[in-house]
């Protein structure tokens, strides 16, 4: 199967709320099925940002898709790949369809960016303090309490904030020095960006906090769509993501298929604290159910190989389901629901 080739486009997790009661999170059944049969190490990249801000647009366009899906649901969108790089052989994106309730926004926020080697906040246009303060929610205090959520992700992602529809001629022009790198000229206008927010404002409140939480931040420009260097850009982009590895988790463990899966499911399940569950206890049987996914796909993949050499001797009553081999763009179905 050649290498960039879209294996699954669907929703992982659903969010339903309504007038009359809280928002309740699903996890969708085909993604996590889907999940399952991914052994092999996966990076992953979470975009974030108001709806309408372009990160649909922006993932899309990486990977080469032409079609707008209908994405009038609310919830998380999972695309992925098949890759070939080094530290990983498939590259999911994760995209949160917008803001909406705060309190849904930030549990949804810490179970992306757990999973994440790069966290992306996409932003339309230049970081303005308005921009920022789109954000600022994350840093606000937790509801009956009087402090901003413990933000702890194990795995130490990249924060990369995605400036879209912004050229580099811009952003040399916001800087007015000589004799940087591109890439110096970003991290340059970064700095003076975050530094210019009105002290006191959420927004600083905010950027302070985060400075701490995610120690290796960074700014990209992607020009308008139909620049002549968008395409050279996106590429650029593309290696940004891979480049940024970080999907080892405690104890040395590589995140994969099954890993992904465990993680979203003990993290609803302790949505009171949702990083209790890369600690103690809860995190080692996170470790050991995904062993044990793990030989249990492949013991299945051995009966299903032996019957179809040795025919109706092999009992394959249990592997009903089963698919050993992965379909281009599959969709998921169903859904999981882990509290309310």
């Amino acid at each position: 199967m050649a290498s960039g080739e879209l294996l699954f486009s669907g929703q992982l997790l659903a969010v339903a709320a309504d007038e009359t009661s809280p928002a309740h999170v699903h996890i969708q059944r085909g993604a996590i099925s889907f999940l399952q049969r991914l052994a092999e190490p996966v990076l992953v990249v979470s975009f974030h940002g108001r709806r309408g801000s372009g990160k649909t647009a922006t993932i899309r366009a990486l990977l080469k898709l032409q079609e707008e899906e209908d994405a009038a649901e609310q919830g998380v969108w999972l695309y992925v790949q098949r890759a070939n790089f080094p530290s990983a052989k498939y590259l999911a994106f994760l995209d949160r369809q917008g803001f909406g309730d705060a309190q849904v926004d930030v549990l949804l926020y810490s179970i992306l960016a757990g999973l994440s080697s790069v966290v992306v906040h996409h932003v339309d246009g230049l970081l303005t303090p308005e921009a920022v303060d789109e954000f600022a929610f994350l840093a606000a205090n937790e509801e009956g309490a009087d402090e901003p959520p413990s933000y702890a992700f194990p795995q130490s992602p990249k924060l990369l904030w995605v400036l879209h529809n912004v050229s580099t001629s811009e952003l040399k022009e916001q800087v007015q020095e000589t004799g940087l790198s591109l890439q110096e000229t970003e991290q340059t206008y970064l700095c003076n960006a975050l530094a210019a927010l009105s002290e006191g404002s959420p927004a600083a409140a905010f950027s302070k906090l985060f400075a701490s939480v995610f120690p290796d931040q960074g700014a990209f420009a992607v020009p308008a769509h139909g620049s002549d260097v968008y395409e050279k850009r996106l590429e650029k982009l593309s290696r940004v993501f891979t480049d940024s590895v970080h999907n080892r988790y405690l104890k040395g463990v590589v995140l994969n298929g099954p890993l992904i899966g465990s993680i979203v499911v003990s993290m609803l399940a302790h949505r009171d604290n949702v990083f209790r569950a890369f600690r103690g206890r809860i995190w080692k049987d996170t470790i050991h159910n995904c062993c044990l996914n793990v030989v249990e796909n492949g013991v299945k993949l051995y009966k299903l190989r032996m019957s179809e050499r040795l025919g109706r001797i092999v009992d394959v009553s249990d592997l009903k389901g089963f698919k050993p081999d992965l379909a281009p763009a599959e969709e998921s179905q169903g859904l999981i629901e882990v509290g309310s």
